[in-house]
């Protein structure tokens, strides 16, 4: 008989455990959950023992034996819930339907009525995960909603030095903030708040010719945690084919690895950007490539 339970401390190590070996394969991973197994914990040690309320988890087991986990990551603020899972083992393919859908109805029914939609981020090699979203009403669009996840490691990184990409100055605020903003209209960040967020760990790069700018880049680094991204590029229509991007994004890279934490840079990208054969040129291998599902709590 399958048992579900809600996760509680004494489980957190055990289940880590679990969702760290299942995510590292393809078949069974979930682009929300990591695959460090102490990473994975430090997530989980937050969301049960600080974040309860907003970010449930349930396990499932069988004879006692641990099958089955599914938890949503919360935020009661924008009333977004990022699932992790399900993530099922050692069953038959009619009990993992079974198992995924008491993992899920335990999970909606505790989940906080602020959590509004619901968002799955699934390996597009995960069919049952996908079966499973399908069945249960998730929405894709292929169009705007298959992700590439992209890894680049120092080691095979080599930095193609170019004099003309320089940190941006307050002589090119004004261009780089317009350019932003005409290029990204719906940005979680405007080219204003771009040039406030600035400092040792936030860079903008830009590329100028006879005092105009032509591109930019912005990017982040978060040397504690051996994290950085590259948020946003982009270069005037005009100068566009060029080559000026894969030298913006070669700048900005190199930038990254001056800090010795960073080791490894990994980016998620919509697959119809074209960005991505930017990245592969500079070194960026494919990783991954996920789908993207959502449901409102009332569909």
């Amino acid at each position: 008989m399958i048992n579900v339970y809600k996760v509680e401390k004494e489980d957190i190590s055990e289940v880590s455990s679990f969702l760290s070996k299942l995510n590292k394969d393809s078949t069974s991973h979930i682009g929300y959950c990591g695959q460090d197994e102490k990473e994975v914990e430090e997530a989980l040690r937050e969301y049960i023992e600080e974040e309860g309320e907003s970010s449930p988890f349930f396990i499932a087991r069988y004879k006692n034996k641990l099958v089955g986990v599914m938890g949503v990551d919360g935020d009661l603020e924008s009333g977004n819930g990022e699932l992790w899972g399900p993530f099922i083992e050692n069953v038959e393919e009619r009990q993992w339907s079974d198992i995924a859908t008491m993992l899920w109805n335990s999970l909606f029914q505790e989940a906080h009525e602020s959590i509004e939609n619901y968002h799955m981020f699934i390996n597009v090699k995960n069919k049952r995960c996908i079966s499973f979203a399908e069945e249960n009403n998730f929405t894709f669009s292929e169009k705007d909603n298959l992700f590439k996840t992209l890894k680049l490691t120092k080691k095979d990184f080599n930095y193609d030095c170019d004099e003309s990409i320089i940190e941006i100055n307050d002589t090119f605020n004004k261009e780089m903030v317009s350019l932003h903003n005409n290029t990204f209209k719906k940005a979680y960040y405007s080219g204003e708040r771009i040039i406030k967020r600035l400092n040792q760990f936030r860079k903008v790069f830009v590329t100028i010719k006879e005092e105009k700018l032509l591109g930019y880049i912005y990017v982040e680094a978060d040397p504690e945690f051996s994290e950085a991204s590259i948020e946003f590029f982009a270069v005037d229509e005009i100068y566009r084919g060029q080559g000026i991007g894969f030298k913006l994004i070669n700048k900005a890279i190199n930038w990254i690895f001056t800090f010795p934490e960073i080791k490894e840079i990994n980016l998620c990208v919509n697959s119809k950007n074209s960005a991505i054969n930017l990245y592969k040129a500079v070194g960026f291998k494919e990783i991954n490539e996920l789908a993207f599902y959502r449901k409102n709590r009332i569909n």
